[in-house]
């Protein structure tokens, strides 16, 4: 009995290791690098190194049967597992997949692990320095009314614009690359905020409600509207479409002449 008791207090001490561990692995808010610190790092390192895991779930640990434990390995330990299992596995997932799962598990993901991949694939796959994301960024929600809602449709229209014959030659006039969300954005004549300059006041601003929603439209690619323009909600708009009580009226349909790819697109419910 005595053995088993031992043997028990061992794991007990295993599992608090285990639990601190994992406290090293707390998510940053916003999009802050999540590292471990060095000596957690080499802790956790030290402990794998010279040990086996037994690995079960929290409702199994009193089935244990100390007694056949005892028969292993004396550095054996127990590593229990949360029932968080879910949001380990997001992790292994592309940020496309994750964005399949739904929203649940989207915000799970960037509780867990913050902004910065999302980040880095979004400057990727739309070919986008860290300077002309920021741009972009704080032109949509300087445009946008201050609503998850409106700032979504105002990144779409950008990027339905990204889309357009027209609106693509238009912009080449310019001499810039038509096909950017970031030259869309820049391009003369096209949002006054930029213009003006009071995009500034939302520079750097990649966190909170609105930062989101350009986010998740920028991954899932799932538009809720084919407008190609807006103009402020004050102004009388004829055959325009509000998504928000006093957010933009949306007008001028993306066709499919006009679009550059014969793919047709689903909005989003």
């Amino acid at each position: 009995m005595s053995k088993r008791i031992n043997k028990k207090g061992k794991i007990c001490l295993a599992m608090l290791a285990m639990i601190f561990v994992n406290s090293s692995f707390t998510p940053k808010d916003g999009n802050e690098e999540h590292i471990i610190t060095k000596i957690d790092k080499d802790y956790f390192n030290e402990e794998l190194n010279k040990t086996s895991l037994i690995t079960i779930l929290p409702e199994e640990l009193d089935e244990l049967d100390y007694e056949n434990l005892d028969n292993e390995n004396e550095n054996n330990y127990v590593q229990v597992l949360e029932n968080n299992e879910d949001i380990l596995n997001l992790s292994k997932l592309s940020l496309k997949e994750i964005y399949e799962l739904g929203e649940d598990k989207v915000d799970e993901y960037y509780n867990t692990y913050g902004y910065t991949e999302a980040i880095n694939y979004v400057l990727e796959h739309y070919n986008l320095t860290e300077e002309e994301f920021k741009v972009l960024c704080a032109i949509v929600m300087a445009e946008a009314n201050p609503t998850y809602t409106d700032t979504y449709a105002v990144i779409n229209t950008i990027y339905n614009r990204t889309k357009s014959k027209s609106s693509i030659n238009f912009v080449q006039a310019f001499d810039l690359d038509g096909h950017s969300l970031y030259c869309q954005a820049i391009t003369p004549n096209q949002f006054i905020v930029y213009e003006n300059g009071n995009y500034k006041t939302f520079y750097g601003t990649l966190e909170g409600e609105r930062f989101r929603a350009i986010l998740d439209f920028l991954i899932s690619e799932k538009p809720i509207h084919n407008y190609l323009n807006f103009l402020s909600n004050i102004l009388d708009v004829p055959n325009s479409v509000q998504f928000v009580e006093g957010g933009n009226k949306y007008f001028s349909l993306l066709t499919e002449q006009d679009r550059v790819s014969e793919d047709k697109v689903s909005l989003k419910q």
